[in-house]
């Protein structure tokens, strides 16, 4: 094994920056594109409380 740098052609630097960012996007697209969270359900209605204001009082 060598001590010194790595030695990259600027073919294989190219190749390598294209790799990265290409993962970088496949990556940014599936977060993007995860499911949301739903919405919180309506309250349900109270009960003894009437949903029309003509309701007769005794």
């Amino acid at each position: 094994m060598t001590s010194g740098r790595l030695r990259l052609s600027s073919r294989n630097r190219f190749l390598a920056a294209a790799t990265v960012a290409l993962v970088g996007g496949v990556v940014y697209l599936v977060r993007a594109r995860r499911p949301q969270q739903q919405e919180p359900a309506a309250a349900p209605p109270r009960i003894g409380h009437s949903r029309t204001v003509s309701a007769s009082t005794p």
